[in-house]
């Protein structure tokens, strides 16, 4: 396994752990906390999906990091209903031609007790609105985003079935995207000062 698109011990849940989560750039929309996260969940839907999402399960996963520098893989499921939505309804399809989407910036999967299951994209579009879609839809209109978000969440999501030869090298995984992060360099930078004190021995006055 290529160490780039490796796999990340799980955050068990009920596990306390401080973190460090990034407060700017597109990474921070990985692991936003809950709260947060809800309010932007602004979702385009069919109208012959629309019952679905009276009730349904959302997986995310992503990665974070502990405030020692470890990175780890995190997998969070909730239960949502159509209240809980920013709106309390659903957006209705808009009209998406080539060049309209230009970023992935996260992607979901859903389900319903009855069976229903499919995934949804956080796209950022030409006017820089965000919103989410139907993967479908995206991989009809920009799967040159998708090729690339699959490869930007490797670590997490481990689409590796779904990366075209090549894109790996292309592209920067997960784990890149949180090491070349201006934040987090300079994180590293302090810990490794932080470290090397520690480490430094200490000498006793002879008597």
């Amino acid at each position: 396994m290529d160490m780039r698109s490796k796999a990340y011990p799980p955050l068990l849940e009920g596990r306390r752990m401080s973190l460090v989560l990034p407060r700017t750039g597109d990474l921070r929309f990985r692991p936003q906390v809950p709260a947060a996260f809800k309010e932007r969940l602004f979702i385009h839907s069919d109208p012959r999906r629309r019952f679905w999402y009276n009730q349904f399960q959302l997986k995310r996963k992503f990665i974070v990091m502990s405030t020692q520098g470890d990175l780890y893989a995190k997998t969070t499921v909730s239960t949502f209903t159509i209240y809980d939505l920013p709106q309390k309804t659903m957006l209705s399809m808009p009209r998406v031609g080539k060049g309209d989407l230009v970023k992935v910036l996260d992607l979901v999967q859903c389900s319903t007790n009855d069976g229903h299951k499919w995934e949804l994209v956080l796209t950022r579009w030409r006017n820089n609105m965000e919103t989410w879609l139907a993967l479908e839809v995206v991989q009809l209109f920009a799967p040159n985003l998708l090729q690339e978000f699959y490869v930007n969440s490797i670590n997490s999501w481990a689409f590796h079935n779904r990366v075209q030869p090549g894109n790996l090298t292309v592209f920067r995984t997960e784990v890149e995207l949180w090491l070349f992060h201006q934040e987090f360099q300079a994180f590293y930078r302090k810990l490794r000062e932080k470290q090397k004190k520690l480490k430094r021995p200490t000498y006793s006055k002879a008597s």
